[in-house]
């Protein structure tokens, strides 16, 4: 198994971090089949070999992402296509990322 943690600082209202997130789900949902589920302030995603979630604090989004052995082989890329994906719906909201 490996992990992906990914932090990101924003100045986002809590809607605009809510519609973030969801898109974020959302684009996880299109490349690795996942399925999202919403508890609290925390989006859920599960899929075959890839569970997480990403929770929204205030001007703070925390995703935490378990691979099963399939994906683990592909970590990097992932992590890598993942953050690029949060960064530039962060920066389409905001403006800026990180």
């Amino acid at each position: 198994m490996a992990n992906i943690s990914i932090r990101r600082a924003h100045q986002l209202t809590h809607k605009q971090a809510v519609e973030v997130a969801n898109q974020v789900a959302k684009e996880l949902g299109r490349e690795y089949g996942i399925v999202a589920k919403w508890d609290g302030d925390t989006v859920h995603v599960k899929g075959t070999g890839l569970t997480g979630a990403l929770e929204l604090a205030p001007k703070l989004m925390k995703l935490d992402v378990k691979l099963g052995f399939m994906l683990a082989m592909f970590e990097q890329k992932i992590h890598d296509g993942i953050e690029a994906k949060l960064d530039k719906l962060l920066m389409a909201t905001t403006g800026k990322s990180k």
